[in-house]
Formats: structure tokens, sequence, C-alpha cells
């Protein structure tokens, strides 16, 4: 049986209490121990590699909101939240998509994936660099980052997660020599200024972010560098963008995991200035293995993260021409 909660639990989002398995899905509900979903007479049907049930915070990382699909039979979630959140277990036959609609009071609202996309913030200052991150929870992250679109069903990429704290110490003096090359360019943050006076007053306290991270990286708990191969070295632009396309769409969706696990992180890359420095300390090779980025992972000091400021879409939307 295929559940809009099932897929909810198995997706991005894990919002409500402790983990229990059903069906062979694990959900993070907080249901009454009698409760049970709908019919459960079909197959189970288990849309990515089942979740560890070790390292789940029990409360909730993000609100406690309504979901509703194609069935009919609501049930409160979230107990003890004082929210009364309810959704609907829709049963669909479909081997594959499920809808995923909020609605409070009966009209559309942001979806709990909607807050999980626009939520996710690069955090820099807000890292708790005291607090160990376990491996299997950033396994977790990068089971559900697998199932981003790949070049031609076979571009995998690689994942070396840094934790060791002499390599990880290593990195960092890599990385800081980077941002002080960075810094003074004409591109970096500390340069670039825009029309958009909200955009403008951005630039200072991304900034002051940025050099925080470049002082700080050592002590960041978990150091994420996306990898492919082959290099793209050389290779005809068309190429290029297939290879890269089969990295970077992991990368953010490794980011969108850990957010909905209750960790941040935070998306570099410039540490790549140095990059057979950094492959000579993990053991990459580079003639073959191309470095994509630099994830920094950690728990947050706080959890209470919103959708950041953007200049309107119509400056940047074309229809049908630029």
């Amino acid at each position: 049986m295929t559940t809009v909660a099932s897929v909810y639990a198995n997706g991005l989002v894990k919002t409500f209490g402790e983990l229990r398995a059903v069906d062979g899905i694990d959900l993070n509900h907080d249901v009454e121990a009698g409760d049970r979903l709908a019919s459960r007479s079909e197959t189970p049907q288990t849309l990515i590699s089942p979740l560890s049930k070790s390292y789940y915070r029990v409360d909730a990382h993000l609100p406690v909101i309504g979901i509703s699909g194609q069935g009919s039979t609501s049930r409160a979630l979230g107990a003890g939240s004082g929210l009364g959140a309810t959704a609907d277990f829709a049963v669909t036959n479909a081997p594959r998509g499920v809808r995923l609609m909020v609605t409070v009071g009966g009209l559309p609202a942001l979806s709990a994936v909607d807050q999980v996309l626009s939520t996710t913030r690069c955090v820099r200052k807000g890292l708790d660099t005291t607090r160990e991150v376990p491996r299997e929870l950033i396994e977790d992250c990068l089971r559900v980052a697998m199932q981003a679109p790949i070049g031609s069903n076979g571009l995998y990429p690689h994942f070396v997660v840094v934790t060791d704290p002499a390599k990880r110490a290593a990195v960092a003096g890599f990385y800081k020599q980077a941002w002080d090359a960075y810094l003074p360019l004409s591109f970096s943050a500390a340069n670039l200024h825009f029309e958009d006076p909200v955009h403008e007053a951005q630039q200072p306290r991304v900034t002051s972010s940025a050099a925080y991270l470049a002082e700080h990286m050592a002590d960041v708990p978990a150091l994420v560098i996306p990898c492919i191969t082959p290099r793209v070295d050389g290779m005809p632009l068309w190429v290029q963008a297939c290879i890269w396309g089969s990295v970077l769409p992991q990368s953010w969706s490794f980011m969108l995991a850990a957010r909905a696990r209750g960790l941040a992180s935070a998306w570099t890359q410039i540490h790549i200035q140095f990059e057979e420095e950094v492959a000579a300390v993990l053991g990459i090779n580079p003639a073959e293995v191309q470095q994509a980025a630099l994830i920094a992972v950690a728990y947050p000091h706080r959890e209470d993260f919103k959708p950041a400021y953007r200049e309107p879409i119509e400056k940047f939307t074309h229809w049908d021409r630029w």
C-alpha cells in the first residue's frame, strides 16, 4: 500500500515524533499506539532505502501541518502539539507519483516539501560545532540525495565525508587560503552591489557569515565533499553540463534531507582553488575525480529558519524568448 503518509515519511520531511515502522516503511508519526493506516491488505511499496531509526530527535523539526491527497481517512497527527493538524492517508494503486497538497481551512497553503525547500538556508554562524553528527544520520541524507537525477542513469556522484579532526583541520587550512584569495575579487560577496535595497542590505551579513565559517571550518563536525568522475576538463560544454548535472542536484538534495532531519549545512565551493591539495589529504585521485562542492554539516543552534529575501521572479523569468 502506498500512502501520502508513507511518501511523506520516506521523502524529505521528518516533522513528527518518534519513528516507528509500519508495513516496513518508517513513519515519523506521533499517533496513538492503536492507530493504523487504512487498508493494509496490499503489498507495501518502499520508495527509497529504509531509514535508520536510531538518530532522530523526538521533537518536531518543522511545523506540524496537514497533508491531503486522494484519500479520505483523516487522522490527527502530532499528538500533544496543540496544533490539531490532520492528514488524509490517501491510498492509491498507482506505482509512481502521489501528489501532496496542504490544506488549511480548505485553501491551498505551503506544503511540507515547500517548507523544506524554502527554509534550507546556508548556515554558518549558527552551526553547533560542539555536537557530533551521527554517521547513520549522514548516510540517511545521502540515500535521499541519491534519488536526484543522474546523467544517462549511470553517472553516479561520490561523497567524501570528512569527520577526522586532523583531516578536517587540513581541509580547513586550504579553505582559509581560498577564502583569503577570493575575498578581494570583484565578484566576491564583499564586492557585489545591487540596486535592490533589500538585496544590497543582505551583503554585509553574508560576508560576515562567510568569513566566520572560513575561520571555524575545522571545528565543523562533518565536511561533505561531493565528487564526480570523469572530470570535465576539455570536454564539450554540453557534456560538462551532463556531468555537473549528475552531482550538483544530489548535493542540494543532501542539504534538503539534512534540513528535514534537524541538521543545518553550508554550501561552498571556493576550496576548489586548492583541489589537488585537498585531494592529497583525502586520497582522491585528481586526475580522474573532480570535486564539486564542500558542504559543512552540523546541528544548528536554532531551527526556526525562514525563507530568504529574493528579488521578484519576473526579473529573471523569460517566456518563449529571452
